[in-house]
């Protein structure tokens, strides 16, 4: 087995992108009820913007930007 896939840094890894990939889905989820909710077009984008939904507000693949939690 390659040497890279395995230990605590590939385990962290495999954890990291979960909890990147649990994120996108969450944000879309929250999007999608934010448009159910809104009165329109534009009262949805507001609320996006507002809620840190839109587009521009994260990148999720990007590491960097990524919270991180305090271990407990």
């Amino acid at each position: 087995m390659n040497e890279a896939l395995t230990g605590p840094m590939s385990t962290f890894a495999r954890s990291r992108s979960d909890a990147l990939d649990d994120m996108v889905l969450q944000r879309g989820r929250a999007a999608v009820v934010v448009a159910g909710q809104s009165s329109g077009v534009e009262d949805c984008r507001e609320l996006l913007l507002m809620l840190g939904l839109d587009a521009g507000t994260e990148r999720p693949h990007d590491p960097l930007l990524a919270y991180v939690g305090p271990a407990m």
